[in-house]
């Protein structure tokens, strides 16, 4: 909860007209290291998401893609949540397709190792 707090308390969340966008950048802290781990990324998402939603309740739900850098390993790990809610999500997460296409469009080496398609690791 402290790194989602500080994110949006030091406005690290970014918009597009269609999405939403945050890097984690600072390996250092122990508080980012837990989110090396997808389901860990995944959870911070959505608190980011629920957080906005309490915060403004007219505000446009866009979806959250959030990234977190792995300096060991050299590679960002990305995931993408929509903006509805998680219980009855109704609106399809088309990122995996947004994804591969960057990728191909960019020649970044990538590795899907999930069942989420809309979750991947992206070689730095």
């Amino acid at each position: 909860m402290r790194v989602g707090n500080g994110l949006i308390d030091k406005r690290e969340i970014k918009y597009t007209q269609q999405f939403r966008y945050c890097l984690i950048e600072n390996s250092f802290l122990k508080d980012t290291q837990i989110f090396q781990y997808p389901l860990a990324l995944v959870k911070l998402a959505h608190f980011i998401m629920d957080c906005r939603r309490a915060r403004v309740q007219k505000a446009k739900q866009l979806p959250l893609v959030i990234s977190v850098k792995n300096v060991q390993k050299k590679t960002n790990l990305v995931v993408a949540v929509m903006g509805a809610n998680r219980d009855s999500e109704t609106t399809r997460n088309n990122f995996n397709k947004r994804f591969q296409r960057a990728a191909s469009n960019l020649n970044l080496k990538t590795k899907h190792d999930t069942f989420d398609t809309a979750m991947l690791e992206i070689k730095s």
